[in-house]
C-alpha cells in the first residue's frame, strides 16, 4: 500500500503589492478545504520594509471559523519575541476555538529587523526559546507554575482556556541550523524545515 502524504498550503499572508481583499482570503480558505488540503499555515513578521504581513493568529482564527476539517499551523511564529504567558494564552485560545486543530510551529527568529522593532537583543534568542517552551508546556498542562529563568519569571496558574489537543498543542521547531536539530530532539514534537538546499539530503542520511 502506498504511503499517505498530508499536504498543507500556506495562507497568502505576506504581500509585496496590494493585500488581498478579505473575500479573497476567505475564498482561499474555502477552496483549500474543498480541494482536500490537509492543513493551512501562516507566517509571522514584525518588520518588513517591502511587504505587508498579516498577523498569523488573527488570520488563523478567521480560518478556523471558515473551515471544519483542515489542521491549522504557524510556520513559523516568532516565539522569542513574545512573553511566554501571552503566547501560551494566544495559542491555547486558537487551539480551543478550532477544536484541537492547531500545530504550533515556532522558531528562534533570524531577522535582525524583527528584534530591533521590539527592542529585544538578538543574541538572547536561544535561551529565550528554551525558557519559552518550558513555560508553554507547564501552563498548558494546568500546573501551578513557578519559573525563574534568565529572561522570564512566571508565577501562578494559567487562566485558560486549556488547549483542546490531548497532551497539549504539538510544538514544531522551524529552521535549518545545527543547534536547532538538537533542540528538536530534546524539546520539540517535530521539525519544520526552511528552504531546502542541495547539501541537505546527504546530511539527513548521515543523521
Amino acid at each position: 500500500m502506498a504511503a499517505k502524504h498530508n499536504i498543507g498550503i500556506m495562507i497568502p499572508s505576506a504581500h509585496f503589492e496590494d493585500t488581498p481583499a478579505p473575500k479573497e482570503l476567505l475564498d482561499h480558505f474555502h477552496a483549500a478545504e474543498e480541494l482536500g488540503f490537509h492543513s493551512l499555515w501562516a507566517m509571522e513578521r514584525f518588520s518588513h520594509q517591502d511587504a505587508s504581513v498579516l498577523h498569523p493568529f488573527t488570520t488563523l482564527a478567521w480560518a478556523a471559523g471558515a473551515t471544519s476539517r483542515m489542521e491549522l499551523g504557524t510556520a513559523v511564529a516568532l516565539a522569542t519575541l513574545r512573553h511566554p504567558v501571552v503566547l501560551a494564552k494566544t495559542a491555547a485560545t486558537l487551539d480551543y476555538i478550532s477544536e484541537g486543530r492547531l500545530t504550533f510551529g515556532i522558531s528562534l527568529g533570524g531577522r535582525p529587523e524583527d528584534f530591533a522593532a521590539l527592542g529585544v537583543p538578538i543574541q538572547q534568542r536561544p535561551r529565550r526559546l528554551e525558557e519559552t517552551i518550558t513555560i508553554l508546556r507547564s501552563l498548558w498542562g494546568g500546573q501551578e507554575v513557578s519559573f525563574q529563568g534568565r529572561h522570564f519569571t512566571v508565577e501562578g496558574r494559567f487562566s485558560g482556556p486549556r488547549p483542546a489537543s490531548p497532551g497539549g498543542i504539538p510544538i514544531l521547531l522551524g529552521g535549518n541550523a545545527e543547534p536547532l536539530y538538537k533542540r528538536v530532539a530534546t524539546m520539540g514534537d517535530g521539525w519544520l524545515p526552511g528552504a531546502i538546499s542541495t547539501w541537505m539530503p546527504s546530511q539527513f542520511q548521515e543523521g
